[in-house]
């Protein structure tokens, strides 16, 4: 029979079951501890880790048996591509990274498992771009509507009728454009190496924080299809007329490219999925989403780096005319809502896994007490 303190700690180990990616340890109690410290939870055998064989010893359910989901569900996506003529390098990359890591080992298809979010980023994020071409109208995109609320909200206070990204437009300089475009340059990659690395330290945390950002991520994929907005950028450079024709740009990073003698940021942005996606700014979103994740799991010693971050995103978004103010602001949002949602799904895992204890608790009970039953009987006989 389980102890109360067996129930308390595998209480939240069960599972958002999207083809069994699983986020465990929902209802786990998180104590402060430095970033990279491992807490008992993390890895521990009730939230389905290795037993260091490769056998996954998880508390019924093997979480590793789910490998194959992610890699079907990118498939799947890429053959459609394929049919359609749409196939492009980044597909068959992202495609031959998952494989890759199904082939390594049971540990490594673990860590496929449990990105399962990320994959269902990619090809959401990617998709954006059909359903922008079935839905949005020009009349419908927020061009200069969304700066003139910029400006009653958040003028630039030194001059006239001027946002900030208007005054960056004309005011830059390369520190300031090399500094803006370390985490324009590195989001993506440090949202997968963080994952990678909470995959080690804390395994709990790391789902939380990726079932948080898939759903920040489709709600950013929704406003963008319903709600589409025009960046500063294409307002500077375009005015108020709107040109669903009009190519994406890299903006302000084009200084980075011609500071450096690359084209990198200029080909990273001619692969964008679309122009009038400025509302809400995901880059602003995904440190916040890290910051508010691992708020009660880390003291000041690492928090102070997850507010860095996500502080200096947002002056890189409005620097580089990447977005408008209220743009960072709605990702910030996004990204609270996302996690309060992942902590309300989080909650009602554990009350149904809390049940299910105390249901089979009685049962177990009411067993024992059965043979105790029949036992005394047979000695009276």
């Amino acid at each position: 029979m389980m102890s109360p303190a067996d129930r308390e700690h595998n209480a939240g180990c069960s599972g958002v079951d999207g083809a069994n990616a699983s986020v465990s340890c929902a209802g786990s109690s998180e104590r402060p501890s430095d970033e990279g410290s491992v807490k008992p939870c993390a890895g521990c055998c009730s939230c389905g880790s290795s037993d260091g064989g490769g056998k996954d010893v998880g508390a019924g359910r093997s979480p590793s048996r789910a490998w194959w989901f992610p890699i079907a569900f990118m498939g799947t996506y890429t053959l459609i591509l394929t049919v359609c003529g749409e196939l492009r390098a980044e597909h068959v990359a992202v495609a031959g990274l998952l494989s890759g890591l199904a082939l390594v080992g049971p540990r490594c298809r673990q860590f496929l498992v449990d990105i399962t979010p990320y994959a269902l980023i990619a090809v959401g994020y990617d998709s954006v771009r059909y359903a922008q071409a079935l839905v949005v109208r020009a009349e419908n995109v927020f061009g200069c509507g969304l700066r003139d609320l910029e400006l009653k909200i958040f003028p630039f206070p030194f001059a006239d009728n001027m946002t900030f990204p208007d005054w960056f437009n004309v005011h830059h300089h390369p520190v300031l454009d090399l500094y803006a475009a370390v985490p324009y340059f590195g989001f993506v990659y440090i949202a997968f190496l963080y994952a990678a690395f909470l995959f080690v330290v804390d395994r709990p945390r790391m789902r939380r924080y990726l079932w948080s950002l898939a759903i920040a991520n489709y709600i950013a994929f929704a406003m963008y299809v319903f709600l589409p907005a025009a960046p500063p950028w294409y307002i500077l450079a375009n005015g108020c007329e709107i040109d669903l024709a009009t190519a994406s740009n890299s903006a302000g990073l084009s200084r980075v490219d011609e500071l450096l003698g690359i084209s990198y940021f200029a080909a990273f942005y001619s692969r964008a999925a679309s122009v009038f996606g400025a509302l809400p700014s995901m880059h602003c979103a995904f440190p916040m989403l890290g910051l508010l994740t691992a708020w009660r799991s880390i003291t000041w010693k690492t928090r102070w780096i997850h507010i860095l971050y996500a502080g200096s995103m947002v002056f890189a978004a409005v620097y580089l005319t990447h977005h408008w103010i209220l743009d960072a602001v709605a990702g910030w949002t996004v990204a609270a809502v996302s996690v309060a949602i992942m902590t309300g799904v989080q909650h009602f895992l554990k009350r149904i896994s809390d049940k299910n204890a105390r249901q089979q608790e009685r049962l177990a009970t009411q067993q024992v007490n059965g043979i105790s039953l029949e036992k005394g009987y047979d000695t009276k006989q």
